[in-house]
Formats: C-alpha cells, structure tokens, sequence
C-alpha cells in the first residue's frame, strides 16, 4: 500500500465495537486492569510507502496524529493501552550488543 494523500483514521466505529464487546466480555470475569493493544505509528510506517509527505518524519508524525484518536479512545473507555512495537524492541535489545 502506498500514502498517497493526508493520513487520517478511519476506524472509530469498529474501534467502538470492540471495545464495547471487550468491556462487556469482562463484566463475566474478575480482572484488576484490562488492556487493548494497539499497532506503533512505526509499525504502520514500516507497511505504508510514503508518496505525499514530503519528508519520512512528517509522514511519521501524520500517522501518529491519526492513530491518536484510536488511542485515546481506548484509555477514554478506562481502559490501558497497549503499543506494541517490535522495532522498537528489536533496536533496544541491538543497542545493547557490542560490535566489537
């Protein structure tokens, strides 16, 4: 896939939907803290050329304006938020190994 105009999200009704189901599925069960995982701006990066941003950083920044929304949606439910990264992972665990 491939950027070719203003990031934007797009997903607030199905976002809604599971975390009304995800809320209502917990009412069954006894739990401290609940979470709902969400995908890094990174991560949508790495899977989306950029063909409209002028610059990677600007790009990277839109699309962590948009997923905003899907974040703060989920911590306005009471619920945590979760931004899974595996690169992120991947460069700390690297930055801790010694080329030498």
């Amino acid at each position: 896939m491939v950027c070719t105009g203003p990031v934007t999200y797009k997903g607030q009704a199905s976002l809604q939907k599971d975390i009304d189901n995800f809320k209502a599925a917990l009412k069954e069960v006894k739990v401290e803290d609940a979470f709902i995982p969400a995908i890094s701006p990174t991560n949508v990066e790495e899977w989306q050329q950029n063909k409209y941003y002028k610059t990677q950083e600007e790009y990277l920044f839109a699309i962590a304006d948009a997923m905003h929304v899907e974040y703060k949606a989920i911590v306005d439910s009471g619920l945590l938020l979760q931004i899974d990264d595996p690169r992120f992972a991947t460069y700390y665990a690297m930055s801790e190994v010694s080329l030498e």
